[in-house]
């Protein structure tokens, strides 16, 4: 290998495989190793662009607020990968947020999951950042695409969805079919088979 500086910038050429270890001899058992034009972490062969071989995983993010880890675990017969975002000391909630974005637009956030203060259970926010149930969704969509669809792929194809309504009721409706079940936000009467149900 060989090595030159130009204008501050350090090159390093190798004809094989380019090779940082920090161990007190070679061959350690935790080097930095760019082969091929991957970097692998704790391999020797690293077969990805970053290849990272450690039971410890990757931390992201600083050692205190806004830090989280990503670990890949194996115990039979499960492969386990954990996405973790500690709440710390003075009553602070881990969260994690899923930002997605379309057609060039600025990203927003599709997902949130937020830890409880009982330390056991969280919540997860569809369409919110601020769940305040198990699971909690918020749309501007007033149709079946506005909610929960349930639906079984089979030669019987059923597909169910809940939403509400632009008038706030509470509609179960089957897809292509049409309304089954409705609970009106004002009255509170129940109709089956009607939007507009005159009675409980």
């Amino acid at each position: 290998s060989t090595s030159s500086t130009s204008d501050g910038e350090l090159k390093l050429v190798s004809k094989g495989s380019l090779i940082l270890d920090t161990s007190s001899s070679l061959g350690g058992t935790a080097p930095i190793i760019l082969q091929g034009g991957n970097v692998g972490i704790g391999t020797t062969s690293p077969t990805y662009p970053l290849d990272i071989n450690s039971i410890a995983g990757i931390r992201i993010g600083g050692s205190g607020y806004g830090a989280m880890t990503l670990v890949g675990s194996e115990v039979s017969p499960f492969d386990t990968l954990t996405l973790q975002s500690k709440g710390q000391a003075g009553g602070w909630r881990g969260a994690l947020n899923f930002d997605v974005g379309y057609n060039g637009n600025a990203a927003f956030t599709a997902m949130t999951i937020k830890a409880n203060t009982d330390g056991t259970s969280g919540n997860v926010g569809i369409g919110t950042t601020g769940p305040g149930a198990l699971l909690h969704l918020i749309t501007n969509n007033a149709d079946d695409s506005g909610g929960i669809r349930m639906e079984r792929t089979s030669a019987t194809t059923g597909r169910y969805n809940e939403y509400i309504s632009s008038a706030g009721d509470l509609t179960f409706s089957e897809t292509a079919v049409g309304t089954r079940l409705t609970l009106q936000k004002t009255s509170g009467n129940v109709g089956i088979g009607t939007t507009g149900p005159a009675g409980e």
